[in-house]
């Protein structure tokens, strides 16, 4: 069964991060549209799949690499999927709250 995707802020907010990022310090918008294609092609696959990705330390919690530096940490409810971070893996692993303990 398709479960509909809903967003937290947070996500947004990073979102708009990766964003400026790509388009300001790096100069490129084909890099973020390739960013965007990428992160909406693992949502589709998360909808149809939810119980696909990798688990947390959270029973609910799973997360799908978008690329090589960033996931997306999901919880799974009965009727839908909530998008909850958007995890950029060079950062320190103590600042994800959804890190496996």
């Amino acid at each position: 069964m398709v479960k509909r995707i809903t967003w937290k802020p947070k996500p947004l907010q990073q979102i708009r991060e990766i964003e400026r990022y790509f388009k300001i310090e790096l100069g490129t918008v084909q890099a973020f549209d390739k960013f965007l294609d990428t992160l909406y092609e693992k949502l589709d696959r998360i909808k149809k799949y939810p119980e696909s990705g990798r688990p947390t330390g959270y029973k609910t919690v799973r997360y799908w690499f978008v690329d090589e530096h960033r996931s997306v940490f999901y919880r799974i409810t009965k009727d839908k999927i909530i998008i909850l971070l958007i995890w950029d893996a060079r950062q320190h692993p103590d600042k994800n709250p959804y890190r496996k303990k």
